[in-house]
């Protein structure tokens, strides 16, 4: 087969330009079909200069700029459906987001389908369409394409918020997909994206401050790597916390404001960027507000501790009761198992509850027990108010938890004439709150607040029961 040489090829490629072709890309596709063509019509005994006059005069004088601009045309078509596409989808995936949110916070059906159809639109739909179109914005200004920084943030952004989907779904490798996504966003793209601004600055000759660009940049590491210790529950969060956001709100911050205040043009930029810190800094204020003191946490650590302590001690105690009322055959042993086996379905549900709200902050199997069951909290560092537990106990379990409780009072209460008793199990049996009576009220006081408040109020039913249990044991025993 014949092959065209270096120089047909150069003759070619003149002959191409002169006849206006201006689109790289297109002019690369074209000369290769032309020399293929050339190359079929040597390998049929034409000379090269026949061959050629043969190849075009089957082109067409024209054919090579009408390619160009069908090509142009079909090209700027996709470009600007693809950019439509991005407005819509720009639009809809904050709609959706709050709208997700707003169904979370009043607990209305279909707030998990929206927040995963948000997150799902913004990571493998807006971000990979808004890069392309920035990138072909880039490229029709004539200027060069930072590939390496867009693609890292591309990456990093769709990993960070699939991650983070992951995690609202509690689905497995949430924890993998966010050490990667905010490691990436951190030590990559935050570096490269303060380079190129520095770099691009210098070649156009703009004022830049560079130091403000470097600490701006260590102070987004820092803070990424707070967050990224808090949300993993690391060894050492709130040390790194701590040292992160006052390095940020501390040193970065009003150096931001003071650079800010000295510049005189963009003023419609400078509110906005001291809006931003502002609210920032609103947002810092507001997350230690919410932090739980450690003394309150050793609390909930030692009331959760003693209420399964009791728990076990009581349990312990009905057995023996047990035991003894079976050697003695005693008249009432089909009573005394009853009150046993309805004690017993109670607190393993409860135990259930807890687990599946452990299982809820910690994911992985980092839930630690010891001989008598009792739950590690130095696990757990979920402090702050959460509606997990309401939405478990209350929303997606009805509320079985309140009906169990109250018809396990009312048959306690049926076995036993005595005052002081009738008492007795009214007051560790209470489902009544301050909040106020009814159902509701009782599972809004105990199952939203503090996540360990919650834990707290389940440990505490818990031994109620085993105590219950005991004492009735003991009065129908004699």
């Amino acid at each position: 087969m014949n092959e065209l040489s270096e120089k047909e090829i150069d003759l070619i490629s003149k002959d191409i330009d002169q006849q206006g072709l201006t689109y790289i890309q297109l002019k690369d596709e074209i000369l290769d079909h032309i020399c293929c063509q050339i190359e079929v019509e040597m390998d049929q005994g034409l000379m090269f200069n026949d061959a050629y006059r043969k190849v075009k005069e089957e082109m067409g004088k024209r054919r090579i700029r009408e390619i160009q601009h069908e090509t142009l045309n079909l090209i700027s078509k996709k470009y600007r459906r693809m950019k439509r596409i991005m407005y819509v989808l720009g639009v809809t995936a904050p709609i959706l987001i709050l709208a997700g949110a707003a169904f979370k916070v009043n607990h209305w059906p279909g707030a998990g389908v929206i927040l995963t159809l948000a997150l799902l639109i913004t990571g493998l739909f807006f971000l990979p369409i808004f890069v392309m179109v920035r990138i072909r914005d880039t490229r029709r200004q004539d200027q060069p394409v930072p590939l390496g920084l867009y693609l890292s943030g591309l990456i990093t952004g769709i990993i960070i918020i699939l991650g983070s989907l992951f995690k609202v779904q509690h689905w497995p490798g949430a924890s993998v997909m966010l050490t990667l996504g905010l490691t990436g966003m951190a030590f990559v793209f935050l570096p490269m994206y303060a380079s190129y601004r520095i770099r691009e600055a210098g070649e156009k000759n703009e004022q830049i401050n560079k130091k403000l660009w470097i600490g701006g940049t260590v102070a987004g590491i820092l803070f990424i790597l707070g967050a990224l210790f808090k949300i993993m529950h690391w060894p050492g969060a709130g040390i790194v916390i701590l040292a992160s956001w006052s390095v940020v709100g501390v040193v970065f911050l009003p150096l931001l404001v003071l650079n800010q205040l000295k510049q005189t043009e963009n003023k419609i930029n400078n509110f906005f960027n001291i809006l931003v810190v502002s609210a920032t800094i609103a947002i810092f204020i507001v997350a230690l507000a919410r932090s739980m003191p450690r003394y309150q946490k050793d609390l909930f650590e030692l009331s959760d501790n003693n209420y399964i302590e009791n728990s076990v001690y009581f349990k312990s105690a009905s057995d023996e009761l047990i035991a003894y009322s079976r050697s003695e055959n005693a008249d009432n042993m089909g009573q005394l198992l009853d009150i046993q086996a309805k004690a017993d379905n109670l607190v393993e549900y409860i135990q259930t509850l807890k687990f599946s709200l452990v299982e809820y902050v910690t994911e992985e199997d980092a839930v630690v027990l010891d001989q008598k069951g009792k739950i590690d909290l130095s696990e757990l560092n979920f402090y702050f108010v959460s509606e997990h537990p309401y939405d478990l106990i209350v929303n997606e379990e009805g509320n079985r938890l309140y009906s169990m409780l109250k018809e396990f009072r009312e048959y306690a209460m049926m076995l036993t004439s005595d005052d002081k008793l009738e008492s007795f199990l009214e007051e560790q049996l209470k489902l009544e709150s301050s909040w106020g009576e009814g159902a509701d009220e009782w599972a809004r006081y105990c199952f939203i607040g503090p996540f360990l408040h919650s834990l707290n109020m389940l440990s505490m039913y818990e031994s109620a029961v085993r105590m219950v249990e005991y004492e009735l044991m003991r009065a129908l025993k004699g």
